[in-house]
């Protein structure tokens, strides 16, 4: 015989913030210009919006104490920066999770990426699925991406994995470079 089971699903609370942008100026800039400058206003509002969200889901980190923001190491957060909205991806692992956290110590290796999903979940579970798991490097990996032998040279990879200068695989999992990385702060 086998046993019944309870079907349930576990739950997850999830903060919800609020961001805003504004910006002004006067009547007299349209009535003046002879080119119309308010929708170049709004892109503009909406390319550095895109860029902030895409900081706060990496960067987000809502602690305010001195010298515990990961954006704000060597001071206090202001209450108004972006980043305290809520907890971004780096900060599970820097300072909720630290057993996920772990550092290239110096060199950038292709093994660094196997070593960093064998973190994910049990024996790497979590991370084995390269249709559901990419990675997220700043422009530091960026560049020490180019510089791996393996993805540089035919005679080892004899698929592109370069491609307009960005390495855009590591073992079938893909990369993105994010230039919204560390946006707060490089320390």
């Amino acid at each position: 015989t086998v046993t019944a089971s309870q079907i349930a699903t576990g739950s997850k609370n999830i903060s919800v913030a609020k961001i805003g942008a504004r910006g002004i100026y006067t009547g007299e800039l349209t009535e003046d210009s002879l080119l119309s400058f308010a929708p170049q206003l709004r892109m503009q509002l909406e390319v550095s919006g895109m860029e902030i969200v895409e900081s706060l889901f990496i960067d987000g980190d809502v602690e305010t104490s001195a010298n515990k923001n990961i954006n704000d190491i060597a001071g206090t957060p202001a209450a108004t920066d972006y980043f305290l909205a809520f907890d971004g991806f780096r900060k599970l692992a820097l300072v909720t999770n630290t057993a996920n956290a772990r550092s290239a110590g110096g060199a950038l290796s292709i093994e660094d990426y196997i070593d960093t999903l064998k973190l994910m979940g049990t024996a790497g579970l979590a991370g084995s699925d390269p249709s559901k798991v990419f990675f997220i490097v700043d422009g530091n990996v960026h560049y020490a991406n180019m510089k791996i032998v393996e993805a540089k040279t035919r005679d080892v990879n004899s698929a592109a994995t370069v491609e307009n200068g960005f390495l855009r695989r590591a073992y079938g999992f893909e990369i993105v470079p994010s230039w919204q990385m560390h946006r707060a702060s490089a320390d």
